[in-house]
C-alpha cells in the first residue's frame, strides 16, 4: 500500500524516540511507513531515495537532538 508523504511525516513522528537510539547520528529514509536505510550524510540517503524510487516523495531525516525546522518532501 503507497503510503502518503503526511503519513510517512506522522509515522516518523509517532517513532522519533525509537529512531532516535536506534540511529543516532545517521540520516534515515522514510518512504511507505518503512525505513529503508540509514546513512552517515545526506547525499548518500538522496541517491538511495532515488536508486529505490526515482522522482517520488520521500522523507530523509537526520536523527540529531537539535533538529532543522526545514523538511524535504521530494527528492528531486
Amino acid at each position: 500500500m503507497i503510503m502518503t508523504f503526511e503519513e510517512d511525516l506522522d509515522y516518523y513522528q509517532a517513532n522519533e524516540k525509537a529512531f532516535m537510539k536506534e540511529y543516532p547520528n545517521m540520516f534515515i529514509l522514510i518512504k511507505d511507513k518503512t525505513v529503508h536505510g540509514s546513512f552517515s550524510n545526506f547525499q548518500d540517503a538522496h541517491k538511495k531515495a532515488l536508486e529505490l524510487f526515482g522522482i517520488e516523495d520521500v522523507l530523509i531525516v537526520q536523527m540529531i537532538e537539535q533538529k532543522p525546522l526545514n523538511f524535504l518532501s521530494s527528492v528531486a
